[in-house]
């Protein structure tokens, strides 16, 4: 079984080597106010069965799935468009080359997937809106619980 708390540092730290673009900080959870700079974010979004080995009777094997969000204001300057374009693009390529890289957060869970990327804008209920990347990472724990006979 993978230690959660060490899962979610190990996570954590792998975004915080992502150097392009130049996050403004990091979040384990959900921001919880309007991003005026570029920030990623990370939370636990729930489980389901590990459908891709064969199943057997002494473990539980299921896929952890967190969801990895990176937030980049919006700004009537083309100059700007073009650069939050290759901000969000930088983002897919590099978090995700970070955290596959490091395929099983050493050593903590069996290996990992990621969803593809998609680019979206997002709108607070505050009105205000923030041009976002959004892709699912994928745990996968082949000993996630040991079934006792």
């Amino acid at each position: 079984m993978a230690d959660r708390s060490a899962v979610v540092a190990r996570i954590d730290a792998l975004l915080k080597t992502v150097s392009s673009p130049n996050f403004q900080a990091y979040y384990v959870g959900e921001p919880v106010q309007i991003p005026t700079k570029a920030v990623i974010a990370f939370w636990y979004v729930g489980d389901e069965p590990y459908e891709a080995a064969p199943k057997t009777l002494s473990n539980v094997m299921v896929t952890e799935r967190f969801r990895i969000r990176a937030y980049f204001p919006v700004v009537a300057s083309p100059t700007i468009k073009k650069n939050v374009d290759l901000a969000i693009w930088n983002t897919v390529r590099n978090v995700k080359a970070a955290l596959t890289g490091d395929s099983n957060l050493s050593e903590l869970v069996t290996d990992l997937d990621m969803d593809d990327a998609a680019v979206d804008y997002f709108q607070w209920s505050s009105g205000a809106v923030n041009r976002i990347v959004t892709f699912d990472l994928l745990i996968h724990d082949l000993e996630v619980e040991t079934i006792t006979p």
